[in-house]
């Protein structure tokens, strides 16, 4: 019992001290580390971090319409993870 107990308090120790002491990961890191992820059918191309305000390249797109205005492009969005990928869902 006082074995368990220990190791028990050990754990939470090295965990809390990870929490204390390690610094949260940046933005730019947690980002990047999406071209590591695995899924089936799809591969990741790229992962990039979009500055918060800043016009999103490639958003912008042409008139849906004779006589309408062109879509304008997307901007104000807060900072986030752009991700480029394609899907490929069935074999081939």
């Amino acid at each position: 019992m006082k074995k368990t107990y220990c190791a028990v308090l050990l754990f939470i120790t090295v965990l809390a001290g990870q929490n204390v002491a390690g610094a949260a990961p940046s933005p730019e890191t947690r980002c990047s580390a999406l071209l590591t992820v695995q899924l089936d059918g799809v591969k990741i191309h790229s992962a990039t971090l979009q500055a918060a305000g800043q016009k999103v390249p490639g958003s912008s797109m042409p008139p849906l319409g004779e006589g309408l205005p062109p879509i304008p492009d997307v901007s104000g969005l807060p900072e986030f993870c752009r991700v480029n990928a394609s899907a490929h869902p069935e074999p081939g």
